[in-house]
């Protein structure tokens, strides 16, 4: 799951490279890429939303601390390491 949203997110940077260089490829108020540029914010809005929803339902719902190994670890990490 953690792979997907690291997927998703490589998705979103290349969208906005294409929007962004597609903007830029405007000649005499005649802009060529503009299906490109309307095409891209569709697709940022819905890959995010999706992948975040199901990996909270598949891997971040019902998740609770383990109270008693989070208290040793703090302990042990407040002592002295020994060399």
């Amino acid at each position: 799951m953690s792979e997907m949203l690291t997927q998703i997110a490589a998705q979103v940077i290349g969208n906005d490279a294409v929007i962004t260089i597609g903007a830029q490829g405007g000649n005499f108020e005649l802009n060529v890429m503009i299906p490109v540029i309307d095409r891209e914010p569709a697709e940022l809005d819905r890959d995010p939303g999706d992948g975040s929803r199901l990996f909270a339902a598949r891997c971040v719902d019902g998740l609770k601390a383990n109270a008693d190994k989070c208290a040793d670890l703090l302990e042990k990490s407040r002592s002295p390491r020994r060399r």
